[in-house]
């Protein structure tokens, strides 16, 4: 009827009127409405920077396969017609079909396909769907997290423009997106217009850079609340500290911040599990699961058996059969043993809700008949010692010669209270005991008959060096001309100590730097985070990364041939853990790097450790000993894979050596936060000296027989000049070299007083007193140092070692470099560096 009132509508709506509602279940399962606002929606749809414009301009036919019940499905329908596209909507029986979705992609010309990861992985299964994919121009993924693995998995049918986005339905859809261009790290992207991303930690603080926090969202997307939930909706819907009057959204995500300003998802907080104690994130045993070759989709629960115990299951899905016992071995080179699942399961599909996610509710519950070994009775004293231990460390469970330490949830912390507490009760053994006898059996049967039994190297295995060595003393003369360095290959770029190498060399005139990484994201990544804009612009110019790995002799025939010295600094740096993977990096990988050096007729620097002279010797002598640059075995105890295997790339650097070739070792200390800004790496917490400074700023306290022990503290960009110096310097002759801050040691007590100005008292207590009260704290820091005080008190016991490095201070100070003072200044900075990323729990003025 035409002939009605023709007149505009009256708007009686405002932007902050509800738009829409609508439920969602999140983890919890409980339906919840979300209350959804104009301005929201407007935002999502007119106001995302260049997001929907890349999306949408060659985007004509957009398919729609969400659920009416999912929000994703707004997004589909709305923003096509916004944008003057065609929305192709999906029958229910088709969204079940990945052949029916194929024939759709087809007979429809769809240039767009919006989906969650698990759905397109299972439509991938499917050959039409493989061929059809390949017309997409655009795949748009959210709901869940986007894995290296589909990213791999896509590309293997398809060379679409791939967007990765995130965004929790109280927020709107979506709320940070990024264009996916590689498998090496896939983020979520940054904010889109008008949305603001928080990470904060516990106390509602910002969290730095690279520090994971939770996720909160503020700005216009975010929603009203819930429908008729109103206390949820207080928990939820949280005051905005930041910007007076806002509302922000509490997502229960995890992220951080990445130095480029991109944000890494890191899981849902509640998808963390606590087993034994021990807090384990589901999400990044999926992602690691993800990675293994044939792995298609992954999930993994916590179940408990008949008795309460609870373990770990792995689901996947696969057109293979997968072993299972290497996919075991896989994982345990990526994750701590207790994070590897004690049980895998194949599937012929995972489960999925309606709206395309994981249905994590309806994974099938395994038979466990024979998950658990039988349990046998401790039958000598040191095994019912060990379990009775054991036992008490793991919740008091029953626990048997047969059960591994590992599998019943230990990990290297509880291993080090596991040591600490033998050690009180009379039994002396190490970490690295534990990795390599992990039944209680086979560790019993090693402290009743091998307990003492160190590496078996004998002094006249070394005579052929000592021709070698002999030079590095200050017996010798030397001409110091200067020597350019040419083209340089550095490994370990992305370390501490090698970020602050190709610093030094790139400031000092080298032609070309070639960078052996993984992903040359993280090399931008890496020195982004330690010289910010620096390198921005020259990654790729001055700078080339080469990507490979230094276990692959293969890849040697990549690397370049007109590049003049070659720097090793890559290590697996880890102390405890099987021998096998510490030779493969730190052994096999340099016997590739000396091949490949000689190859080209490269001189060769290798980046070794002043560890490799041991704390202790294995005789029964009870003088101190001297380890010099022209030392290498001196009966030192090497039972520390780490320590082991850097003293075997040693001897097959000196192995060349003696063959005529140009090399030289630099033995380096304790790295410490730079001289010049404080700056320390980002994994800071698993910096053994910085975990016992933790302990005693927390407890504030520390044990009197500590105070005296010489603490050695290397500046790691003093220790990159040192060696880039004694490399253009030093004459052929001069082949080691200890570069460490030795002859300027401070001690505890130092630290008590900087401590005392920055009003923190740390009480002075008796060895015996401290360790009642950090026994009664149980924390991570606190087992460690309790394993740790009580090494102290070992190696007292018996002959110490000392580092001597006065003749690399020789010819440094010819050069023209001098090591720098441990003065007050440093250390206040080097403490306050840690205060104000709130490392220390204690309270103080800052400096």
């Amino acid at each position: 009827d035409f002939s009605s009132s023709a007149s505009q509508i009256e708007n009686v709506s405002s932007p902050d009127d509800t738009c829409y509602v609508i439920f969602t279940s999140g983890s919890t399962g409980k339906p919840k409405g979300a209350l959804i606002k104009h301005i929201g929606l407007n935002n999502f749809s007119n106001s995302n920077n260049i997001f929907y414009k890349a999306i949408f301009e060659n985007s004509y036919s957009v398919l729609s396969i969400g659920s009416f019940t999912f929000d994703i499905s707004i997004g589909e329908i709305i923003q096509p017609i916004l944008n003057g596209s065609t929305s192709v909507i999906a029958t229910e029986s088709d969204i079940t079909s990945a052949e029916k979705i194929a024939h759709l992609i087809s007979d429809r010309c769809v240039d767009l396909i919006h989906i969650t990861p698990s759905r397109l992985m299972y439509y991938l299964s499917n050959k039409q769907f493989r061929k059809s994919i390949g017309r997409i121009k655009t795949i748009l993924s959210a709901g869940e997290e986007f894995s290296p693995a589909v990213f791999d998995e896509v590309r293997k049918y398809s060379n679409a423009s791939i967007f990765n986005g995130y965004g929790p339905t109280e927020a709107t859809i979506g709320s940070t997106f990024t264009k996916v261009n590689s498998s090496d790290l896939v983020t979520i992207g940054k904010p889109m217009s008008n949305v603001i991303i928080y990470i904060l930690d516990e106390r509602g603080k910002p969290c730095p850079i690279g520090v994971p926090g939770e996720l909160y969202i503020s700005g216009d997307g975010v929603g009203k609340g819930y429908l008729n939930r109103p206390e949820l909706t207080a928990e939820k819907f949280v005051s905005d500290p930041f910007s007076a009057g806002k509302t922000m959204y509490k997502s229960g995500d995890l992220a951080r911040w990445r130095p480029d300003g991109e944000l890494e998802y890191l899981g849902r907080i509640d998808t963390q599990v606590k087993i034994r104690g021990l807090r384990i994130e589901l999400g990044e045993i999926e992602s690691v699961m993800n990675s293994y070759e044939g792995i298609h989709m992954t999930a993994v629960a916590d179940k408990k058996d008949e008795s309460g115990r609870q373990y770990l299951v792995g689901y996947y899905t696969s057109d293979k059969a997968i072993d299972e016992k290497r996919l075991r071995e896989y994982l345990s080179t990526k994750l701590p043993r207790y994070m590897v699942p004690n049980y895998f399961m194949q599937l012929s599909e995972m489960p999925m809700t309606t709206s395309g996610k994981t249905d994590r509710k309806n994974l099938p519950q395994p038979e466990v008949s024979d998950l658990t070994n039988k349990f046998v009775e401790p039958a000598t004293i040191t095994e019912k010692i060990l379990c009775d231990t054991a036992s008490n460390l793991f919740g008091n469970k029953k626990i048997g010669t047969n059960d591994n330490f590992f599998e019943l949830g230990g990990d290297s912390l509880t291993a080090m209270q596991f040591v600490a507490v033998l050690y009180e009760k009379g039994i002396t053994i190490s970490m690295q005991n534990v990795y390599e006898f992990p039944t209680l059996t086979e560790l019993g049967t090693f402290i009743d008959d091998r307990c003492e039994i160190h590496n078996e190297y004998r002094a006249e295995d070394f005579k052929d060096y000592e021709s070698i060595l002999i030079n590095n003393s200050s017996d010798k003369q030397y001409n110091f001309k200067y020597k350019p360095l040419g083209n340089i290959f550095i490994t370990g770029v992305t370390g501490f100590l090698g970020a602050h190498l190709l610093n030094e060399v790139f400031d000092n005139g080298c032609e070309k730097i070639y960078c052996l990484v993984r992903s040359r994201e993280k090399l931008q990544n890496v020195l982004h985070y330690y010289f910010r804009q620096k390198y921005d612009f020259e990654i790729g110019k001055r700078i080339v990364p080469i990507i490979g790995d230094i276990t692959k002799k293969e890849c040697i025939s990549d690397f370049p041939s007109d590049v003049n010295t070659v720097i090793h600094s890559a290590a697996n740096v880890k102390h405890y853990g099987n021998y096998f993977d510490f030779e493969e990096i730190n052994v096999i990988g340099t016997d590739n790097m000396l091949e490949y050096a000689d190859s080209i007729s490269a001189s060769f620097a290798y980046i070794s450790t002043t560890s490799v002279s041991g704390m202790a010797l294995n005789n029964s002598e009870t003088e101190t000993k001297i380890f010099k640059e022209s030392d290498i075995y001196i009966g030192q105890i090497l039972d520390n894979v780490y320590i082991r295997s850097k003293f075997e790339a040693e001897r097959l650097v000196l192995d060349k050596i003696i063959t005529g070739m140009k090399c030289r070792i630099f033995l380096v200390g304790n790295l410490t936060n730079r001289y010049s800004d404080a700056l320390f790496q980002p994994n800071y917490q698993e910096n053994a000296f910085l975990k016992r400074i933790k302990v005693f700023a927390n407890m504030q306290m520390i044990p009197d027989n500590l105070l005296n022990i010489p603490i050695e503290m290397t500046p790691v960009d003093m220790a990159a000049r040192a060696i880039i110096l004694l490399m253009r310097y030093a004459d052929d002759q001069q082949t080691v070299f200890h570069i460490s801050n030795s002859n300027n040691k401070t001690t505890y007590k130092k630290f008590v007083e900087i401590f005392g100005d920055m009003g923190i008292k740390l009480s002075i207590s008796s060895a015996e007193n401290f360790m009642e009260k950090i026994e009664s704290v149980k924390t991570a820091e606190n087992n460690f140092i309790i394993n740790d005080i009580n090494e102290v008190k070992r190696t007292n016991m018996m002959a110490k070692v000392i580092v001597d490095n006065s003749y690399t201070v020789g010819i440094l100070s010819k050069v023209g470099f001098e090591w720098v003072d441990l003065s007050r200044d440093y250390l206040k900075r080097y403490i306050n560096y840690f205060k104000c990323l709130n490392y220390f729990e204690c309270k103080g003025d800052e400096i």
